[in-house]
């Protein structure tokens, strides 16, 4: 879907969950998911520092490139990038501090954002967004036009043999 090309790649995917647990595919694909203690963002955002390094060190992975869709989860990666190297990517598609303040408790997760936008925007190596409003964010923020790509993700090729199969008018027909 993203143009990854999972046949010449491996990935390795670290993330907090409900429940604890690993998978492993074809020794190109490995998860880890870790119980998260609480989903309060801070502490999650905290732990990932240790709990990352960690999960890489027991797969005896060394990442190329290291892709984060948070800020928040940037120090950690910066931790990875120290002791495996590899390069940061961060994917912001979304401004985070005004997201946040949409959602329940919006004010503390607003201030929260705000904070952890303009520490860590200096962390990765590129920044890859969306359109010029959200390059412009980012550089509102402090990130630096020169590491900003701006790309278009192809969500219509890769949905196509699900749009060639739908029913037409189903959905019209049944909530007018």
């Amino acid at each position: 879907r993203d143009r990854l090309s999972p046949d010449y790649n491996s990935f390795f995917y670290f993330s907090w969950s409900h429940a604890s647990y690993k998978e492993k595919r074809d020794n190109r694909y490995y998860a880890e998911h870790k119980k998260a203690p609480l989903f309060f963002v801070p502490l999650i955002d905290f732990l990932s520092c240790f709990f990352a390094p960690l999960a890489l060190r027991g797969r005896k992975f060394h990442p190329d490139i290291l892709l984060v869709h948070s800020f928040g989860f940037l120090p950690a990666l910066w931790v990875v990038q120290k002791i495996y190297g590899g390069k940061i990517v961060l994917c912001l598609n979304n401004m985070p501090t005004i997201y946040s303040n949409t959602r329940r408790f919006g004010q503390i997760k607003k201030i929260y954002s705000y904070c952890i936008e303009r520490l860590f925007v200096g962390i990765p190596n590129k920044i890859f967004t969306i359109n010029v409003t959200m390059r412009d964010y980012i550089e509102q923020v402090g990130g630096k036009r020169e590491n900003i790509v701006i790309f278009s993700m192809d969500t219509i090729e890769r949905d196509m043999s699900h749009i060639t199969q739908s029913k037409k008018g189903v959905i019209r027909k049944k909530y007018s």
